[in-house]
């Protein structure tokens, strides 16, 4: 009995390290299988046993030794490093306390602005904005961008693009390549003609809407006779613009 005593907890301290992903109600799920996608088999991790663990995040998980709904069950005994420390969400109040709560459903707790700070950056209640957690044992967190307010549709729409990490603003050099391009556009276009097909001659139109940031795709009609039409797809061809190694590809990448 001694021998399986031991045996038993001996499995319960035998850890794994790796990413952890967080669904929506909280429960945390690490796969020892590192190719594999299927939760099935993997180690379950309990909202209490998260450990302030988020989605993406790579953490030290160890076993309890028992089972629930036939889902061997484990813990975050440690945090290796964060997938990310800044969170889209909404500010509100509470009983004289401010907080951001996460777009993300995933993100299961609220970040806390710390009252009579200027981590605000003069931040209302019912505001988007980009918060960056400062302290990970507080969940005190600092407002970097104060997006708009909720329900506004630009404010939504550059909410979904910070959320997932991408940033709206291009930096100089950037900026400056694409100036280069455009100004050198009308010289280039001139010389490449010769290697494209012309459908100048072709009513054409975009199919963007007026406020798109790039107009990149078209449809082309052409009545050919005897009832018989032609549609045209197309592409730009943006790698004639962004050619490998520079700045733009590399944001493009990015």
């Amino acid at each position: 009995m001694a021998f399986f005593a031991i045996l038993s907890e001996m499995r319960k301290k035998q850890t794994f390290e790796g990413p952890i992903s967080v669904n929506t109600k909280g429960v945390g799920y690490f796969n020892r299988d590192t190719e594999s996608k299927n939760r099935e088999g993997s180690i379950e991790i309990q909202p209490e046993n998260l450990n302030r663990a988020f989605g993406g995040d790579k953490v030290k998980v160890e076993l309890l030794g028992e089972r629930l709904k036939n889902r061997e069950q484990g813990k975050v005994v440690k945090i290796v490093e964060r997938a990310r420390d800044e969170f889209v969400g909404t500010v509100e109040e509470h009983e004289g306390k401010t907080f951001v709560t996460p777009d993300d459903k995933r993100i299961y707790v609220d970040i806390f602005l710390p009252l009579g700070s200027s981590s605000s950056k003069s931040a209302e209640e019912n505001d988007k904005v980009l918060v960056k957690i400062k302290n990970w044992d507080t969940l005190e967190g600092e407002v970097i961008t104060v997006i708009g307010k909720r329900g506004e549709n630009n404010a939504e729409m550059e909410s979904i693009v910070l959320e997932k990490g991408f940033r709206i603003g291009f930096s100089p050099e950037v900026e400056r390549e694409a100036e280069k391009i455009r100004g050198a556009y009308k010289a280039t276009a001139t010389t490449e003609l010769k290697n494209r097909r012309d459908m100048r001659g072709v009513t054409t139109m975009t199919i963007d809407p007026f406020d798109a940031k790039d107009f990149d795709d078209a449809i082309s009609f052409e009545d050919l006779g005897d009832g018989t039409f032609e549609i045209g797809i197309h592409i730009a061809d943006v790698s004639h613009f962004v050619t490998p190694n520079t700045s733009l590809d590399r944001e493009a990448e990015k």
